[in-house]
Order: C-alpha cells, then sequence, then structure tokens
C-alpha cells in the first residue's frame, strides 16, 4: 500500500514538472519556487506549537524577490488551514515566523542567522544559496537544469523538531551538514 502511495506521489510530481516544463514561459521562477514552498508547508510535521498560531507566517530574509509571485500564487489559499502573511526581516535576532526564505546573503550572515535560529522550528529554505544545507539550512532550491529540483538536510531538520515527509525526502537531493549524499 505504500509503494502504490509513492508511487502515485512520485507520479504526480513528474507529471506536474512536466507540465511546469511545458508551460514554462507562462509562469515566472518564483511563481514556481512559491507553489513549491505552499506544497512543502503540507509535507512537513510540525510542532504542536506552530499549530497553534493564528496566522501562518512567512518570512523573508534578504532581498524579496518572492512578493507579488507569492501573492499571486497563494492568493485565496490557506497553510495548515491558517490565513499566511508575508513578513520581511532584516535582523536574524526578530525573527519569528513558519517558514523563512533566505535569498542572497554572505556566508557571514548565514552563519550569523543559523546561529541564532539554532533552535527555533522555523523551516528555512535557500533560494539557491551555495552551501545553504551544509551550514544548516533545511532546504534549498537548486540551479536551473539541475535533476533535482531542491535538496534538503533532514539533520537540519530534527534539530529543530520538523518531521519532513518521506515523499518529499524522495524527490530530493539530500545533503547533510558536511557532505553531498546522492
Amino acid at each position: 500500500m505504500k509503494i502504490k502511495t509513492i508511487y502515485k506521489f512520485l507520479l504526480s510530481i513528474y507529471f506536474v514538472s512536466m507540465v511546469l516544463t511545458s508551460f514554462s514561459q507562462q509562469y515566472t521562477e518564483y511563481e514556481v519556487k512559491s507553489a513549491y514552498l505552499y506544497n512543502f508547508a503540507k509535507f512537513i510535521n510540525w510542532p504542536e506549537d506552530c499549530k497553534k498560531t493564528k496566522k501562518f507566517i512567512i518570512g523573508v530574509y534578504g532581498e524579496n524577490k518572492f512578493n507579488d509571485d507569492l501573492h499571486k500564487t497563494l492568493n485565496g489559499r490557506k497553510i495548515l488551514d491558517k490565513d499566511w502573511e508575508l513578513v520581511v526581516f532584516d535582523n536574524p535576532k526578530k525573527i519569528n515566523c513558519h517558514i523563512l526564505l533566505v535569498t542572497e546573503t554572505d556566508i557571514d550572515k548565514l552563519n550569523d542567522l543559523f546561529k541564532y535560529l539554532k533552535d527555533e522550528p522555523i523551516l528555512t529554505i535557500g533560494d539557491n544559496i551555495s552551501a545553504f544545507c551544509e551550514k544548516g539550512g533545511i532546504i534549498n532550491f537548486t540551479p536551473k537544469g539541475d535533476s533535482k529540483q531542491f535538496e534538503i538536510n533532514n539533520d537540519a531538520a530534527k534539530r529543530v523538531h520538523l518531521t519532513i515527509s518521506s515523499k518529499l525526502l524522495a524527490i530530493a537531493k539530500i545533503v547533510t551538514d558536511e557532505e553531498d549524499i546522492f
């Protein structure tokens, strides 16, 4: 039964990626990434404290490249049965959200960010940032043309008490803090 479910899930992901590829001129890069973000949230088992909040907060740290496309993609949708809100953060000490999108940042800022978020149950998602998962990020979008659309550091997720569905792990490149695993 589980194999059949996983097969159907992988087949649906393959179909969606083929459709998105064939209609890629209709969707911007950040509309596609926003759709992934929406689906990432559904495949995470969130701690009870995260489920008790009134709104699902999506944070951005760095340049807000997602703003219009995120609003367009998520318009009228709920995440975990909650209305969502987009908040831009410029100080790691003030970050309080469920998902944090990290855009272009230097290595020192990245190290500071992960130092402050060390124990927080925040799903950190990098926007194609070099060594993002190796430094402690959880999900990182990969460059266009890679065989996998994103990579996941499941150890980083476990450290902050987020459980990633095996369905999501099955379609990602798995990365650890120290090295890539193929």
